[in-house]
């Protein structure tokens, strides 16, 4: 008698303890879906009715993937040349516009050699260019000059190349 009620009162308090469990982790688990789809709403702007598990893992998903990827541009940015930042050098070595008017005819720029080709009236003003270019240039900067007349007016036209610096680019 007293091991067979002990039995009946440990099943009925061991399916009272499983039932109890049984709706709390089926409370539980619906809070978790309306925060969810709250969470959703709010901050990927998904109406609640479209917002599943599995539509959200598959867009939170292509949300890593974009992340990763605008992390792997940013660095491949960083290491890739940039001929626009070097071009931003060379303007800032020139002299003024007033001072050294320019008619620039090739601009190559180039990892490892830069070009520049042009026409000017101001032939000293090419020596402080070339001058302001070597703090920019590994290596030497080479220059040449003829006068040429054009319009009936004398010009002269350079050929500056270098070798630009490693972080210059």
């Amino acid at each position: 008698g007293f091991h067979i009620k002990l039995a009946t009162t440990s099943l009925v308090f061991f399916f009272i303890y499983a039932q109890m469990r049984t709706t709390l982790s089926e409370d539980l688990a619906l809070t978790a879906r309306r925060s969810m789809k709250d969470t959703a709403e709010k901050v990927l702007k998904i109406k609640k009715s479209v917002a599943t598990e599995r539509k959200l893992r598959t867009l939170l998903k292509d949300i890593e993937k974009r992340e990763d990827l605008k992390i792997k541009i940013a660095d491949y940015g960083k290491k890739a040349p940039s001929p626009l930042k070097l071009l931003k050098n060379i303007s800032a070595k020139a002299p003024s516009r007033q001072q050294f008017p320019v008619d620039i005819k090739k601009l190559e720029i180039n990892p490892d050699r830069v070009e520049i080709v042009g026409l000017t009236k101001a032939r000293n003003e090419i020596k402080r260019f070339v001058k302001g270019l070597e703090s920019i240039a590994d290596g030497p900067v080479n220059k040449t000059t003829k006068m040429i007349r054009q319009d009936n007016k004398r010009f002269v036209e350079f050929n500056i190349s270098f070798a630009p610096k490693k972080g210059v680019m």
